[in-house]
């Protein structure tokens, strides 16, 4: 059981802290809605708060599925593009993508005739509907990142495209990548980050402007320190459009 030590009617500020009954503090995600079930001296089960928050954000992209090709298609078909310019797979590799969404990255990797095997996992209903239609020959599971629905080694290479910032435990997300990897595939994570003043800024117009909710967005060093801690080896990060961010990491 968890203590919240926030006042129920207002969440503000870094992240709320929460106290479990070994009196050790943890913090749980910035949410208005954290406050609803954690008001001051209420305990509430820390897996009920996070599955709460999960369904929340399935709710938020089954109502973005509608008309999400018409909002990001173009910009994520261009980024997506220049990733595949340098990770170029091999032909006849097994590829998942994580949060998959309408299966714009899928769809891309389709059509480098490649006699690539194809997977996709996402959390929306909705999204994965859109990307069966596009994509028929293609598995797509609806799932969540930190507990993929496949065995161990199987994949050479996992993509995660522009919805990291979205998962509510990223360290966990990148061990279930990690995992699902063969030895020596590698995992492609793309995704905004947070170095300096600026990208910050830049961040919450993006957020305000579309909407996106609950977000963690992380610098390019926590990134790094994040797929090392989970045992990713010969790290690469690059920067491209000013604040996306490419990490690639290889399984040993």
């Amino acid at each position: 059981m968890v203590e919240c030590l926030l006042p129920k009617e207002k969440v503000a500020g870094p992240n709320p802290v929460c106290r479990s009954s070994l009196g050790e503090d943890k913090q749980v995600p910035r949410l208005p809605r954290v406050a609803k079930y954690c008001g001051q001296g209420f305990s509430y089960p820390a897996h009920l708060i996070m599955e709460n928050i999960e369904q929340h954000s399935i709710k938020q992209f089954n109502a973005w599925a509608k008309d999400y090709d018409k909002k990001f298609h173009l910009p994520f078909y261009l980024f997506n593009k220049t990733v595949l310019n340098f990770i170029n797979p091999k032909s006849g590799s097994i590829i998942l993508d994580v949060g998959c969404g309408t299966g714009i990255l899928l769809n891309q990797l389709f059509l480098l005739n490649k006699n690539l095997q194809l997977y996709g996992l996402d959390i929306s209903s909705e999204m994965i509907k859109i990307a069966k239609n596009k994509l028929k020959e293609v598995e797509i599971k609806k799932g969540s990142a930190s507990n993929l629905p496949y065995k161990n080694n199987i994949f050479d290479y996992v993509f995660c495209a522009n919805s990291f910032h979205h998962y509510l435990n990223s360290e966990q997300s990148l061990k279930e990548m990690f995992r699902v990897l063969k030895p020596k595939g590698k995992l492609i994570l793309f995704d905004p980050f947070s170095n300096g003043l600026s990208r910050k800024y830049l961040n919450r117009i993006i957020n305000v402007l579309f909407h996106e909710g609950d977000t963690k967005i992380y610098s390019q060093q926590e990134m790094w320190r994040m797929f090392e801690k989970v045992g990713f080896i010969d790290i690469e990060q690059k920067q491209r459009w000013f604040y996306k961010l490419i990490t690639i990491g290889k399984k040993n």
